[in-house]
Formats: structure tokens, sequence, C-alpha cells
């Protein structure tokens, strides 16, 4: 489904001329946006979108203390493992954002790295080895170009099943530009509420399906000393 189809779908339902392609095409980008931090709900807080998953190579330096997260980092991240020790450091995802079990680790002078724990847009580490960490997370969507839009390769918002993309994303662009035209009215906001639950009914189906892919924790082997 291209970002084309969708834009159509939602001309089509609001019948409102005022809202241009432009407009449109930037409330897909920022549904996307949403989708993608919504999907867990209060449920699964951590829940992400499978094809949303990277994996890069971060250079820490023993001259330093942190390195710069990737630019299209989103949120959690589940791995991070050291190269010149070729183990994971940390036992659970949620160590990489409890930034006081992070300060109870002394600083260490020298030596390997033993924890990380993110900060902002920044990995902060305990330790003074220069080391590639293996860093995995979960990106931003890339966001559809308005030249792209008709691309079956470039206009197709891929980290949404395609049997979800189109009522998704509908859904929330209409809630959106309902919300704008029914501002100010008395009563009810009628098609402000039924988008809006249209999106939350397909969001729920978003989440099943990336429950289906959700990282286990594996067991490992106790590293040697």
């Amino acid at each position: 489904m291209t970002a084309s189809d969708i834009i159509q779908n939602v001309v089509d339902r609001v019948q409102d001329g005022s809202f241009s392609t432009a407009t449109i095409l930037a409330l897909i980008n920022e549904g996307r946006y949403q989708a993608a931090s919504e999907v867990g709900g209060e449920e699964y807080p951590d829940l992400c979108l499978p094809a949303l998953a990277k994996t890069a190579s971060l250079s820490a330096l023993s001259s330093a203390s942190s390195v710069a997260l990737p630019t299209d980092y989103h949120r959690n991240i589940y791995w991070v493992g050291s190269v010149n020790q070729g183990r994971r450091i940390g036992k659970r995802p949620g160590d990489y954002y409890n930034m006081l079990a992070f300060l109870e680790v002394f600083p260490i002078e020298t030596g390997r790295i033993e924890a990380v724990c993110v900060e902002g847009a920044n990995l902060l580490y305990r330790g003074k080895d220069t080391d590639t960490l293996t860093v995995k997370y979960y990106s931003k969507p890339v966001p559809i170009l308005e030249a792209d839009i008709e691309s079956l390769t470039l206009g197709v918002p891929t980290e949404i099943p395609d049997n979800i993309q189109r009522p998704l994303l509908s859904a929330y662009c209409c809630r959106e530009i309902y919300s704008e035209i029914e501002e100010g009215m008395e009563g009810p906001k009628t098609n402000t509420e039924y988008w809006g639950s249209m999106y939350l009914k397909c969001l729920a189906d978003l989440r099943s399906y990336a429950l289906k892919y959700k990282p286990r924790e594996a067991k490992y082997v106790r590293d040697m000393e």
C-alpha cells in the first residue's frame, strides 16, 4: 500500500479539499512515528515493531565516557555487546535505562567496560577500554517524501504489515483532520471520536502482530573469567 493510496483513501473519507497532499502525507509520517511509539500500550511499554530493529557498531574510546547513539535511534535498546570481551554487557534490557543502577557502578579508571546506560542521545559507559560496542535497538520510521508517494519501495510504510497500513494510517489522519474541523464546535465531536476509536482498534491489531516477534531473553553460558 503506497502513501498515494492512503492519501486518496483519506481524501475520499474527509471530502474537504482544503487539506493538501503535503498536509496528509505529513500526517501519515506522524502517524507512523506515533504507532511505532504507542504499539505496546500500557501493558507492553517496551514492545516495538520488528521491522524497525537495527544493529549498529559504536566506538567507545578509553579517553571518553560516552558515545553518540545512531541518528535513527528511536527507543528500546535491548542488547549491548562488547567486541573485545565477546560478551553481552548488562543482564536485562531494562538495565540500559536504569541510571541509578549505572551510577552505583564505581567509575573505572582502567580495564574493560562493565556497564552502559542510555542518557538522551548518548550511551554512557563505565570502563576505560577502547572497544567496539554492538548495539541492538529500534529505529525511527524513515519519512516518506512527497516525490516518492507512488513508489512501491520508498513510498510504502513497510514497518507496518500490509493489511494494517491503510486502515491504521487513514484512521490516524482522519482523526487529526476532524479534530481540526470540529475544533470549537458545541456538542460531541462525532467524527473525531469515531476515527480515534478506529485508530485504537487498528493499533491493537498492530500490537498483536508485534507481540509475535517480541525478542525473547536467551540463556547464556556464564562468562569465563
